[in-house]
């Protein structure tokens, strides 16, 4: 953490809402410590909050490099100070401009201290999907987010909504053709 952040100022680059963030873990850990906890003092030691926003990020690159890797579409919209990412989703079948086939965008925003926690996801620039297809995306994306907590949850958010599209397509022919 920079002075400039440790002085209660965000420096440049360094979002102010992880910096209150590590300062009120911080405040935690010295009234715990105040009251005596000696497991606690040992654990303050070797926590260090810079390394814990650097791993963080550090984790956040990882992501987006998984990302490319697998060969899926996506655009950064934003890395600092928080990872924002839309990834493009549709059916086999999706012609622009027809009625065949379902398309969407996923827009992921991350916490900075993701994965350790939750990204919102949103469906955005939707084609051809139904409310009960959205409800049922949204339930799969929550039953994978919480599958996931504490590693990448990007890809595989991803990669299962687009199984799952997939599937609908070949469940429901006639009304995805």
């Amino acid at each position: 953490m920079s002075r400039r952040a440790a002085a209660g100022r965000s420096g440049a680059g360094e979002p102010f809402e992880a910096v209150e963030a590590v300062r009120a873990v911080i405040e935690a850990v010295d009234s715990s410590v105040a009251a005596g906890s000696s497991t606690t003092v040992a654990n303050v030691e070797l926590w260090n909050p810079e390394k814990a926003i650097k791993f963080c990020r550090e984790l956040q690159e990882n992501e987006v490099q998984t990302l490319h890797y697998l060969g899926l579409p996506y655009v950064v919209l934003s890395r600092r100070p928080r990872l924002r990412l839309k990834v493009p989703l549709s059916t086999i079948n999706y012609e622009i401009g027809k009625w065949a086939g379902v398309a969407m965008q996923l827009l992921f925003t991350c916490p900075t201290n993701y994965p350790m926690q939750r990204p919102l996801v949103e469906i955005v620039e939707k084609r051809n999907v139904s409310s009960s297809l959205e409800w049922a995306l949204h339930e799969e994306i929550v039953h994978s987010l919480d599958q996931h907590i504490g590693l990448q949850m990007i890809a595989p958010v991803t990669l299962r909504l687009q199984t799952m599209l997939n599937s609908l397509r070949w469940r429901l022919p006639g009304m995805m053709q």
